[in-house]
Order: C-alpha cells, then structure tokens, then sequence
C-alpha cells in the first residue's frame, strides 16, 4: 500500500521534507513529496520472527513451568496478549524479577498451546481441549480465546451435553454461553429431560429451568413428569423439595383427569401436606369457575411456548334490523383459515365495546335493540363460556370505546340514549369495581380508543350533530386528556388500532357516506398519513391485529351490511379479502387473544357435546368436574389462614368472593380464606355449614392433627375451643361446707324473684277430672 504524504491528513499540499538549499536532489522539486510505503505482510513476518526467536530460545527473558513442561517466551509478548501476565511483569510482584516461574493452576500442554497462541494467533480445539483452554483463558484474562471456546461449545450443544455446558459457563462466568445454553435446554425440553445431565441438575438450576415461561412444552404433564423423574434418581435427598418444585409447575394448566388420577395418586404428593395443598389449590378452582378473572397468579400464567397463535374474535353487532349475540373466531395461522361459531353472548348487543384483558374477552354496554345496556359480560375462551359476574358500568351507554391501559379496562364516551357522552371510567378486575377518571374535552359517540405508548387515545366519533376528526390523548399519570394532531378526515363509527408504534384509523362515515379510506398516526412526527383504502367502504368496522396485519370486519357500506373481511399487509402496501363470517355485522366488537396449543380441540369438544347436556345443573356439574383452577395462595397467607383456624377452632368468612380482605385475618383477601378452607373441606379436615351470608368451618380431629403436623407444633397443643377447663379438687364429704340460707323446699322457689314469689289465684290449684286428657273423650 502506498500514498503521499500530502494525501494524508494534516499535511498540506506541496509540502517537502528537503528544504530549497537542497540543490543535489535526483527528483525534480516538482514532485508530489515524500512517498510512504505500508508493507502488508509486516506483521507476519514480524511474529514468525519472534516465533523463530522463541524456539532457539534467543533473547528469552521468562521461562514458565507448567507440569514437565519448560516454556521459554519473552515478557513483552505476554504481556501484550494477557492482562494476566501484563500485571504480573509491570508491578512490584515477586515473579516480576524471576527468570523462571511455577504456574500452578495450568497443565503444561494448555499452557503451551496458548503461549503458541501469542506468537502465531493460531488455536487448535477439540472436545477435550476446550474444557482446559477456557478455565485457562479465564485465568490469564485471554479474551479472543475465552470467545472462541464459548462459540465452539455453543455451536457444539445437544441435548445430551446442554445442561453440563450450562454448568460450566456458570463456573468460569461465560454468560453469553450460559445464556445460549439456556435457550437451546429451553427449546428441546422434551429431549433434554431424557439425558442423564437433567437428573443430576442441582435444585436451583432446576428451579431455574421449570419456571421459565420460555420453556417449549406440549403441556405441564411432561414438567410433573420430569420432576418426579428427577426426585426418584435420589429419593432419599429429594423427597424434601417436592413441594418447593411443584411450586414452579402450572399445576392448573395440567388436563383434569391426570390431575385428579395421576398427580393426586402419587405417594410422594399424598406424603407431604404442602404439596397436597397445592393439588388442591388447583382441584379448588373447579368451585369457583366463574371469579377466574381473580385468581391469577405466576403459577396460572401460560407459557409462550404454549401459544398456537394469534385468534380474532367478532363479536355481537346489528344485523337484518336486530342486535344480535353471536360470536366468531377465526385462527390467521391456519393453511385454510375460517370462521366459526363459539359460545354466544349472554345478551345482544350492538355498539358493543370489546377488549382483552388477563386474556378474558370482555364484552361492555351496547344496544340489545330494546335499550342502552350498562351490563358487562366476559368471556374464557379456554372454556369457552360467558360470565357476567363482572361489575355493570356507571352509566348504560352503546356506540362506546374500549380498551386495556395497565392491566385495567376503560370505557370512554358513547351515548346513553339522552345525548353523547364524556364519560370515562375505569374497570380494576382485582376489585370487580368501576371507578370514574378525567372526562374528555369533547363528547364523543361512535369513537374508537387504542392505546399507544401508556396512553390512551380517542379518535374520531361524533359530537350527537357532526363527526369529528379531533383526537384525544389520555395520560393516566396526571389523569388529564389533552388534544393532539387531527385526522385528516372526520370518521365516527370507526375502527382503530395499533402496530409497530403507530396509531391506525380505518372506514367509517363522514358527514355525507361511509369511507373507505385509512390513514394512521405516527407520534414521533405528531403527524397523521393516507395509507390504500380498502375495497369496500365500512363504516361500523371492527379492526383487530395478528402478526403485524389488519383485518377490517364486517361494516356497513351504504347499502348493505358485511360479512366480508380484509387485510392490510404493510410490507405489500395493499388490502386483499379474507374469509367471510358467518354473519352480516354492523357495529361489532372486535379483538385478538393468544390461543393455546388446546384451547381450539377444547372447544370443539365443547360444542360437540354442548346439545346432549341434559339440564343447567348437570351442565354445572360437567364444568366443575373438568374445569382447571388457577388460584394459588401464597405460602404466607395460607399460615396466617390455618394458624387462625386452629386458634379459633372455626372461621367464618363472607358468600363474598370479591372482599379485598377478611376481618379477622390481616392481608388476607376473603376468596383465599373460602379456597383454602373448601381446601380442608375437600379432606374432611374441616366441617362445613352455610348460613344465608356466610360459611362456617369447624376443625375437625383430624384437621387438629394435620395443622399441627403443618404448623410444626408440639403434640399436646390444641386449638383454644377443645381445651377443659380444669376441675376443682373434691372434697371429702364430711369437710364440704354447708350451702348458706335456709334449704328451699322446691325448686320453684330457687329462681323467682322475691316480689313474684306469692301465692297463686283462686282457682289456680290443679284439679283432676276423669276422662280428659289422652284417650279420653272430647268435652261437651
């Protein structure tokens, strides 16, 4: 490589070493100036120079001894590639003046290979030397080779060898290593628990390893398997984490019959008290179907790698000149996606508000066609039932706007049949109650809301005379709504939604027909852009989003209500119909839920055995026979619960699922006291009585003994209500006192009070009279 001087930086043009007395030059004073030449090969040559010097042992100022090994090298050279050797050569150390240094912690063939590696920037690895040449690299603070192992071993993993390489970039601290390991174990579960590595796993990497929710899996069966396979290889040693182990299985997301045949059965779960609690936390839920929305805990949340996909839900709407209550949904992923029917709303409703929170499908206020609705409805698509326990709104409202904004649901504007509203409130599922926040500037009907960046956002709708294109934002941190860009073009009865951090506004009507058009809003730029319009016009749309791609629903397009639906695919810039619904919809809700891998047969079999079920109650006997629960009480609730009973000897709690807290036990909610006390019930443990308000739990003896076995007590304490009061000594006869007063002559006298004890009236003497009474005959 070659240039001039005057090419490089800083040195202006025309410049020359040789001054003008320089008369004698060869070149001409014309010339470029100095030329400067880079040999390419000058560090090569460099180094196999020094590597020449190191075998002939020439100029050598260190020999390092390793084993039988002697390995003569020069001092500027390791310290140049190993901060190691750099601190040992710089610094006051003893080994700073020897000629000759003892390394303790490296065999001398590793040693060898990596002062070789100094001189020539070549490394030899295979399988047996990278489990030297790391715990060596690590030592000598070698980097490019620690790197090298790391990526060698990563690219060299299987399910024989993942858990053992995960154990050994913990030791030397390799987390990128550690961190690959991981997910490799994590994606080939199901081949990594048949190796012998997996039942020699310590118990905090096992923790580690069941609890991840990125763990694949086809269910929590093979998980329970896995630990029980992992408890028996050390019976003895084991036994003991059982129940700490199957704290991190979603034993509620287990199929009912293995949890009931299988689980249950076992000797090691029916030998230990916690982890028959736990079962039953799991079988308990099966008597509460329906407050599923406040049982959620760590242990009740699916795993991803559980997830078939993404599902969209059409819901409700007006069609052929009623509200109707049906519900669709249609899998994207499909080869052949379709369609079909599941279990319907409770309730017609058009101008439904529909939105997904805790992974319930939860259906607000609309129309039935006879008046406004203020009653909620929800909706578990893994059992495909509606419940409406849910809190009814404030205020009874259609043509209104949902959406989910730090995992609480909030209903804005609409109108109440009287005029629009600006009205917003806000739903908390942990406490079933709907609360009132910060009234929009503007009222609003037929809006649509979706949150963007923790805030939420109100498009468009109409003011009851003209529809706007005015938008709101929402900050729940100050609870202030404050106007932001407007659209392009006013729309009521719109559809919105948002993906890949923009804000999308679709259909609708203007003042005059129903639009076509869609635009969307960026909020870096705080500005609003034409996307295609769509093929059809739709006003009352439902949008929805999976994987990145719109699908518009149903609507209304000026002369006839929809069922077709379309997709906007962002990468092509072009909308293309989808498969049609099964019904025509203005006016529905729509949204998308994560599926689960069973969710859809769950389903199915539901519907297909829906018609044979002979009565509501035997239909209510199925369900909680099949159902799973999720509800888990944490450890220090469920003490302070049983810690009460058995003071008490009974407990008493509310026919109210929904108290944030029981009166008697501190920081325990009142649905935990009912689950853990149903818990005992189930066992015989407790006995239990109802009241019209309230249930009673007794202990029972054998409760006593399995509490104070929990509670780890001596033997001779019992609760407060079963212990005697101890009897006084008797007396010998002749040394018991004598009662004071005067011996009543009856008992009559004993109890009445002074001013009452007179005689009776005339004719209050008791008179016999023959044939009365019994048997005899009636008096004449």
């Amino acid at each position: 490589m070659a240039h001039y001087v005057d090419d490089l930086p800083g040195t202006s043009a025309g410049t020359s070493t040789s001054g003008p007395e320089n008369s004698n030059s060869l070149i001409s004073s014309t010339s470029k100036g100095p030329y400067v030449h880079q040999f390419k090969h000058h560090y090569t040559h460099l180094m196999n120079a020094l590597s020449e010097l190191r075998r002939d042992e020439e100029l050598c100022d260190v020999v390092l001894l390793a084993g039988t090994h002697r390995i003569p090298a020069h001092r500027v050279i390791l310290a140049a590639c190993s901060c190691y050797f750099k601190t040992m050569f710089t610094t006051s150390l003893q080994e700073s003046s020897q000629r000759e240094i003892r390394m303790l912690e490296i065999d001398g063939q590793t040693l060898s290979q990596m002062v070789m590696f100094c001189y020539s920037g070549e490394l030899k690895i295979t399988d047996s030397s990278v489990q030297q040449l790391l715990p060596a690299a690590c030592l000598l603070q070698m980097g490019e080779i620690q790197d090298v192992c790391c990526e060698y071993l990563g690219k060299n993993l299987d399910p024989s060898n993942c858990l053992g390489i995960r154990a050994f970039a913990d030791t030397h601290s390799c987390r990128e290593l550690a961190r690959i390991a991981d997910v490799y174990t994590q994606n080939n579960f199901q081949q990594v628990i048949t190796s012998d590595e997996f039942l020699q796993l310590s118990l905090e990497h096992l923790l580690i390893l069941v609890s991840s929710d990125e763990l694949h899996v086809k269910s929590e069966e093979q998980v329970f398997e896995a630990v029980k396979r992992w408890i028996h290889c050390d019976l003895a040693g084991r036994r003991q984490h059982l129940a700490t182990v199957l704290e991190y299985i979603r034993l509620p997301l287990c199929d009912p019959k293995f949890l009931v045949s299988v689980v249950s059965e076992d000797p090691l779960v029916k030998a230990d008290p916690a982890a028959r609690d736990l079962v039953d936390e799991a079988k308990n839920y099966l008597l509460l179907p329906l407050e599923r929305a406040h049982m959620q805990g760590p242990r009740t949340r699916l795993r991803r790698a559980a997830y078939c996909g993404e599902v969209l839900y059409s819901v409700g709407g007006w069609c052929c000149g009623e509200a109707i209550k049906h519900v669709e949904r249609m899998n994207p992923n499909q080869r052949q996606p379709k369609w079909e029917q599941v279990a319907p709303m409770k309730k017609p409703r058009c101008g439904v508000g529909v939105a997904v929170l805790n992974g319930l499908l939860y259906a607000v206020g609309g129309h039935d066609g006879v008046a406004y609705l203020n009653c909620v409805e929800r909706y578990d698509p893994a059992t495909n039932q509606w419940d409406n326990t849910v809190a009814p709104t404030t205020s009874s409202r259609t043509s209104v706007g949902v959406a989910v904004l730090n995992r609480c649901l909030y209903a804005v504007g609409g109108q109440d049949g009287v005029s629009c509203l600006d009205l917003v409130e806000k739903y908390d599922a942990r406490d079933n109650k709907w609360t009132q926040v910060a009234s929009m500037g503007t009222r609003r009907l037929g809006v649509s809301v979706s949150v963007l960046k923790g805030c939420l956002y109100a498009i468009g709708g109409s003011d009851g005379q003209n529809p706007l294109r005015t938008v709101e934002r929402y900050d729940p941190r100050t609870n202030k709504w404050t106007s932001v860009q407007p659209m392009n073009v006013p729309r009521k009865h719109l559809g919105t939604a948002v993906f890949d951090g923009k804000l999308y506004a679709v259909g609708g009507r203007d003042d005059k027909l129903e639009l076509d058009s869609a635009e969307y809003y960026d909020p870096i730029t705080n500005e609003w852009r034409f996307i295609v319009a769509m093929q059809s016009r739709r006003s009352g749309v439902g949008l929805s989003v999976s994987k990145n791609k719109l699908y518009a629903a149903g609507g209304f397009d000026g002369n006839s209500y929809l069922k077709s639906v379309e997709v906007y695919d962002p990468q092509e810039m072009s909308w293309r119909f989808h498969s049609n619904m099964n019904f025509r919809r203005l006016g529905g809700g729509a949204a998308t839920i994560p599926m689960l891998n069973v969710q859809e047969d769950k389903v199915k079999e539901q519907q297909e055995t829906s018609e044979s079920r002979e009565s509501p109650e035997v239909e209510k006997r199925e369900m909680e026979d099949n159902l799973l629960g999720r509800m888990l009480i944490p450890k220090s609730h469920r003490r302070a619960i049983y810690e009460y009973l058995f003071n008490e000897g009974v407990t008493v709690a509310a026919k109210d699922p929904n108290a944030k807290t029981h009166p008697n036990i501190e920081g325990v909610t009142n649905l935990e006291v009912m689950m853990a006390m149903k818990s005992l019930a189930s066992r015989e443990l407790v006995k239990q009585q109802f009241a019209w308000r309230h249930y009673y739990w007794y202990l029972t003896n054998e409760g006593i003994t399995y509490l104070r076995e929990y509670l780890n007590l001596p033997e001779g304490v019992v609760p407060a209500t079963v212990k005697n009061k101890a009897k006084e000594p008797r007396l010998p006869l002749g040394d018991r006192p004598s009662r004071p007063g005067p011996k009543a002559e009856g008992d009559r006298d004993a109890y009445r009070t002074t001013e009452k004890q007179t005689d009776a009236g005339p004719g209050a003497a008791p008179v016999y009279r023959a044939g009365f009474g019994r048997g005899g005959p009636a008096p004449q």
